[in-house]
């Protein structure tokens, strides 16, 4: 398959750890997640949906570590950054849950959560060293759209391999500005400390020289590259609901 071929240079070129071992497009990918917390988004799809089921986030670490009893906790944030569900990693080891998975925060619902596609969250790891996410599905070949609301929301590379900052390109209604810093991006440390900074800007933000990222000194064109399942915080503040469409 050619396409799958493609896939995989363009993976190992890229320097990311990817694997796509099917001929019906799907595959899996490993994202390192170190200790204290990271952005992430799920690199896939479920097969044949546009979303994707929180049970298909697999978390694994070294030989000896636990991955039950909350080593593992997800969150969702809201348009404010502030915490808005919260989920934990149970195994059958814990207090005898029925099955290995994700849970409610009442630490007994077995987790229904879905995520659309491009919607980010926030994974904490505090089993004691960086482990590991796998994702698994159906890989996103097409071009897509994601929804940005005002204010903040977790994004993040849907492809199974390393994207520049460049090819995420928002978009407002007619007559709405994309430029002049109505859009920021903005990676976080372990912490949720703001890392770095990238601002929006287009040809007609004082005579720059083409439309697209670029760094918080509003000159330099960004060349930021996000691995695999990497996120981001995505400010929208144009005034309305946006997009962001990946190339």
């Amino acid at each position: 398959n050619k396409w799958l071929v493609s896939i995989s240079a363009a993976a190992a070129a890229m320097g990311a750890i990817a694997a796509v071992d099917s001929a019906n497009t799907v595959g899996y990918y490993s994202a390192t997640a170190e200790e204290a917390y990271s952005l992430q988004v799920a690199s896939f799809d479920d097969i044949g949906e546009s979303t994707y089921s929180i049970q298909n986030i697999k978390p694994q670490a070294g030989e000896g570590v636990a991955l039950g009893g909350g080593a593992f906790d997800l969150q969702t944030l809201d348009e404010f950054g502030g915490m808005l569900e919260q989920f934990v990693y149970l195994t059958v080891d814990d207090d005898d849950m029925p099955q290995d998975g994700w849970y409610e925060d009442d630490m007994e619902t077995y987790a229904t959560k879905t995520f659309l596609k491009g919607e980010g969250f926030m994974f904490n790891n505090s089993c004691g060293e960086a482990a590991t996410i796998v994702f698994s599905g159906q890989v996103n070949t097409n071009a897509v759209n994601t929804l940005a609301g005002e204010s903040y929301s977790l994004q993040g590379n849907i492809r199974p391999y390393g994207i520049s900052i460049q090819d995420f390109v928002p978009a407002a209604g007619e007559g709405v500005a994309v430029g002049g810093g109505a859009f920021d991006l903005q990676t976080l440390d372990e912490f949720g400390g703001m890392l770095e900074q990238f601002v929006y800007l287009t040809v007609d933000d004082d005579d720059m020289p083409q439309d697209g990222w670029y760094e918080d000194d509003m000159e330099t064109y960004a060349t930021k590259t996000f691995t695999p399942s990497e996120g981001f915080m995505f400010n929208n503040s144009c005034g309305e609901n946006a997009e962001i469409a990946y190339k």
